[in-house]
């Protein structure tokens, strides 16, 4: 929800797996408690992805569980990954040493 990672999609991962249910005629996707959903015949659990607790500092820029989850769920379907461009960045005062990295987010979207 915050932090470096932020979501910033005009939708929530829930409803991007809603509409790629609807989509593809799957049945919608059945959110048993905060943690555990169910998918047509595949039940998942938020602790399948993400075994250890997180620290309390950290959680409250994770976001809430159900979306968390369903962000999991739809890392495993065949769907257009992110892209992260790395570069190096390089100053020259000090050339051949590297000074930082600059990171690009990059979507793609389909036509």
């Amino acid at each position: 929800v915050s932090g470096p990672n932020q979501w910033r999609d005009g939708e929530k991962p829930s409803e991007i797996l809603i509409k790629f249910c609807q989509n593809n005629f799957l049945p919608a996707p059945e959110l048993v408690s905060d943690t555990r959903m169910q998918l047509g015949v595949n039940a998942f659990a938020l602790e399948q992805f993400e075994p250890a607790p997180h620290p309390a500092g950290l959680r409250r820029h994770l976001g809430p569980a159900s979306e968390r989850l369903a962000l999991h769920i739809l890392h495993l379907l065949p769907l257009v990954d992110e892209h992260v461009e790395t570069r190096p960045l390089f100053s020259t005062s000090q050339p051949g040493i590297e000074q930082g990295k600059l990171r690009m987010w990059i979507e793609m979207f389909p036509l």
